[in-house]
């Protein structure tokens, strides 16, 4: 059913581009998610390392008066489960939206479930993690 559509994406204003290049530049190991129009898109290198790990395609997103750069990404509504099937391939993961900081995740942080943990001399065997709360 899908054989001849073909995706569209908006183009990306140049301030947009300055914007996410300056949080690109703020975190330059992360993968940044810098919201537009409903979705988290990751861009150039960000984009390709990510689309496999996300399991989405690998688009072109036109840039006014620019080259057009590699995108993927994720819905805002789906930010959790987006964000954390690139925060548990063990790299840091950066979420802009309107010019701030929406959610900052550090590789160092993650805990993965069936890992075991030692706190104040009590094992703790982590089974499950709920990250909406």
């Amino acid at each position: 059913p899908d054989a001849g559509r073909t995706e569209t994406l908006s183009p990306l204003p140049v301030a947009e581009l300055r914007k996410y290049e300056a949080v690109k530049k703020a975190h330059p190991d992360a993968l940044v998610c810098f919201a537009q129009n409903g979705y988290f898109e990751l861009y150039g290198k960000d984009a390709e390392k990510a689309a496999p790990l996300l399991g989405t395609k690998l688009l072109e997103k036109k840039v006014r008066g620019k080259p057009s750069i590699p995108v993927t990404g994720f819905r805002e509504s789906a930010w959790v489960a987006g964000s954390h099937k690139l925060w548990k391939s063990g790299v840091d993961v950066f979420l802009s939206k309107d010019g701030e900081t929406f959610k900052e995740l550090k590789a160092a942080d993650y805990i993965p479930v069936g890992a075991t943990l030692n706190v104040d001399g009590i094992k703790c065997r982590i089974d499950a993690v709920d990250f909406c709360r």
